[in-house]
């Protein structure tokens, strides 16, 4: 079966927390969501299915 890595990323930060509590709950984090060098939050998990998922919460621009 293939697998996919599904990206999700924008500036809502509320919102993207949510998707990841959703999808790291049931599944394995093999990035935390953290704060990275590039000034990004960012983490990776994969979900109950299989699925890679890549988190990036980028800063809000003024």
């Amino acid at each position: 079966m293939a697998r996919g890595v599904g990206p999700a990323r924008g500036e809502d930060d509320t919102e993207l927390r949510g998707y990841w509590d959703g999808l790291s709950g049931s599944g394995t984090v093999s990035v935390p969501l953290e704060k990275q060098m590039w000034g990004d939050v960012f983490g990776v998990c994969t979900d109950s299915f299989g699925i890679t998922w890549m988190v990036d919460i980028s800063e809000r621009q003024a």
